[in-house]
């Protein structure tokens, strides 16, 4: 499975000055249900009406997030400390008229999967996806030539965004360090997974693994628990007992690297 078709990265070709249909004609908006107003929306400012901004509607939800973990208003460009911060965004699809939209930003894992009725030709569509394409369930194809931009892990997107980043140290410290906490630790290997079937077939190599050491597993593959939502307390208590973690994918993909590697090594 392929990502959809979308224009080169390096093309700035004018599309056509027409505001034109997606998908099927009698496909209807559904219009969240949220004020007309953003003023008790996180990130309002007067300025937010300042037509010089860049307006970036995130369409449909992430998992549940309207936000998209980044943020709404201009705060977050402000904060990240992007070099250009002229842009606002906003989930709320009654803000703006919709053909006066700088980008539209659509989750391709969102039980949403509508797309807007018009649109207008100065508009980029934005595909946006973490997950890799063995996980994913519908058919892309489906959405060739609809989208200007990606925004996804592989770092041949428009915008690549990996679950993390690994950067080498400007300077390294060569101070002689203790190892009294791994001493202290009395557990061997730890594995937390709720796919037991990866497409990856990772849940062999555990097994086979277990045959010589001991494995922990934790989650619905195991007999061991700790919530997703105390990941503080679970990472913590990896810490502070367990001499190795597992950390597998579960799909080989390229460019794909799972979020909990990057998790470990904060």
């Amino acid at each position: 499975m392929t990502a959809p078709i979308t224009e080169p990265p390096s093309s700035h070709r004018k599309l056509m000055d027409v505001n034109f249909i997606l998908l099927e004609e009698d496909n209807r908006t559904r219009e969240r249900k949220l004020p007309n107003d953003l003023k008790n929306e996180p990130g309002h400012h007067p300025e937010l009406d300042d037509p010089s901004l860049k307006r970036i509607l995130l369409w449909n939800d992430m998992y549940g997030k309207l936000h998209y973990t980044f943020g709404l208003g201009r705060e977050p460009f402000i904060r990240a400390g992007c070099p250009i911060n002229k842009c606002i965004t906003t989930s709320n699809r009654t803000r703006y008229p919709l053909l006066d939209i700088d980008a539209l930003v659509w989750h391709f894992r969102s039980s949403d999967k509508e797309l807007p009725k018009l649109r207008s030709s100065h508009t980029r569509y934005v595909f946006w996806m973490q997950e890799s394409p063995m996980n994913l369930y519908g058919d892309l194809q489906l959405y060739n030539n609809i989208f200007n931009w990606t925004f996804t892990y592989r770092l041949d997107s428009d915008f690549p965004s990996p679950a993390g980043f690994v950067m080498r140290r400007s300077k390294i410290d060569y101070t002689v360090l203790t190892f009294k906490a791994a001493q202290q630790k009395n557990k061997f290997i730890a594995w937390f997974v709720s796919n037991c079937k990866s497409a990856s077939g990772r849940e062999n190599l555990v097994r086979s693994l277990q045959q010589y050491i001991p494995v922990d597993i934790y989650g619905e593959c195991g007999p061991y628990k700790c919530k997703r939502s105390e990941q503080t307390h679970c990472y913590e208590m990896l810490e502070k007992d367990y001499k190795f973690y597992l950390s597998f994918e579960n799909s080989l993909c390229k460019d794909y690297i799972t979020e909990k590697f990057f998790h470990l090594l904060q």
